[in-house]
């Protein structure tokens, strides 16, 4: 045999150690053949004969000790499935129906991660949330809080998800949680810097429109003093009086020039500006293309990876590792 078919052979047989020890131990638990055959189908991803096997043993009346464990992983299959309606059916059932069960744990963070993929992020921060108090070495833990901390990012909180990102980056550093985790703190970091720029961009563009509203301003009241100064000539000329005639025609004069100033830096404002829309249109349906784009640009990207890396993730999780 070959060093490297040796080689390939050793990994072989380590990751299936791996495997089994991560597995639920079925032989040490006693489990009936149907939850057995039902908990393999699981994990090999055959839910429709995963759901027959544990249905077989709802039905039979010598399996009535086993029926926590039928209702458990009925809920967890349609979870897998994405049925939530019948995942929240079967797991709202199993809690209430069997609080001995020490099935209960998982099946209490499942509800709070099954209330997160409903998108009731509120109800699942709670459910998570005494999960931890009440299991605070469970193997899920390190789960638990990330799903607290997806949930909070979801509704806004940034600066709470990121202090729990953080503390699972601190104590769960081996969990493997912890790779989404840090990609969701170097998202709220951008999110962070992406929300200064905008803000100052958005501060210079209202500078803007001020600017733009003021020169307005200025030319609305120019326009009445001509009018005023034309109102004032008409009866100089009816009178007669040849100096206020004079006087009054170099002010005019003086007006329409600073007038027609005035709107040349209007203009030259609006063409630097890009932009030829109302002064009362919103400044970000406004604000032209700048690095913020790149920024958003880069947060999809970040966030596309996190959802492939959720997405093996959930694989790992399914095959009971």
């Amino acid at each position: 045999m070959g060093v490297t078919e040796a080689r390939r052979n050793t990994l072989f047989l380590l990751f299936a150690a791996l495997v089994v020890l991560s597995a639920p131990d079925l032989a040490a638990a006693n489990l009936p053949g149907e939850v057995e055959q039902g908990i393999t189908a699981y994990q090999d991803g055959l839910y429709t004969e995963a759901l027959r096997s544990f249905r077989s043993v709802l039905t039979d009346s010598r399996l009535e000790d086993y029926q926590d464990d039928a209702y458990f992983w009925i809920g967890k299959t349609y979870l897998a499935q994405g049925d939530y309606d019948e995942a929240t059916r079967h797991l709202e059932y199993f809690l209430s129906s069997f609080p001995e069960s020490p099935l209960r744990p998982e099946g209490l963070y499942q509800k709070g991660r099954l209330l997160y993929l409903q998108r009731d992020f509120e109800s699942a921060i709670q459910i998570l949330y005494s999960f931890i108090q009440d299991y605070p070495r469970d193997v899920y833990i390190a789960n638990a809080y990330f799903w607290i901390g997806e949930s909070l990012y979801s509704t806004g909180h940034l600066d709470e998800a990121e202090e729990v990102f953080r503390f699972i980056d601190e104590k769960y550093p081996s969990s493997y949680k912890i790779e989404a985790a840090r990609f969701r703190l170097q998202l709220i970091q951008f999110k962070h810097r992406e929300n200064e720029l905008v803000k100052l961009l958005k501060i210079s563009h209202e500078e803007y429109l001020r600017a733009v509203e003021e020169f307005i301003q200025r030319e609305k009241a120019y326009e009445q003093a001509l009018s005023e100064y034309q109102k004032r000539l008409a009866v100089v000329l009816s009178e007669d009086f040849q100096e206020e005639l004079d006087r009054l025609t170099a002010r005019v004069k003086e007006q329409q020039i600073t007038i027609s100033e005035l709107e040349e830096q209007n203009r030259l404002l609006r063409n630097q500006a890009g932009d030829t829309a109302p002064v009362g249109e919103t400044s970000a349906s406004r604000i032209s293309p700048t690095d913020t784009d790149v920024i958003r640009e880069l947060l999809d990207m970040k966030a596309e990876a996190l959802e492939l890396k959720e997405y093996y993730l959930g694989l790992i999780e399914r095959s009971g590792q």
